[in-house]
């Protein structure tokens, strides 16, 4: 799931995702994340936390309260201010990208989780 208000930036991250065999989902701003998500529990998450109409802080903390996303899914907290590394330790497996992001950062984040869960 990318969570992410750049156009621009959605098809970046949905072309590089469906490369790797991800089935993508794409929400514009937090209001529409947290709905989605009220029905879903992703394996990857990629989410912005500047967002309009509900901020990405706020979408991860309903994260952090859904045990069955928070203990299934990677998080990628993407965002272009520093301060919101931080907020890494909300949810179990979450990790920090300081934007602007790169498709091969997408792609190897997305190998590496589908390796892990392949190991399993």
């Amino acid at each position: 799931m990318v969570i992410e208000d750049e156009t621009a930036l959605r098809i970046i991250y949905e072309r590089v995702l469906t490369k790797t065999d991800y089935e993508v989902l794409l929400a514009r701003d937090g209001h529409q994340a947290i709905e989605m998500l009220r029905g879903v529990a992703p394996d990857l998450i990629f989410l912005d936390m500047l967002l309009p109409n509900v901020s990405g802080l706020v979408v991860l903390e309903f994260i952090a309260q859904q045990p069955h996303i928070a203990t299934h899914a990677h998080l990628v907290i993407a965002s272009s201010s520093k301060e919101y590394e931080q907020y890494v330790s909300i949810v179990p497996s979450c990790e920090f990208i300081l934007k602007p992001i790169l498709p091969t950062q997408i792609r190897d984040i997305a190998l590496a989780l589908q390796e892990a869960r392949h190991s399993r």
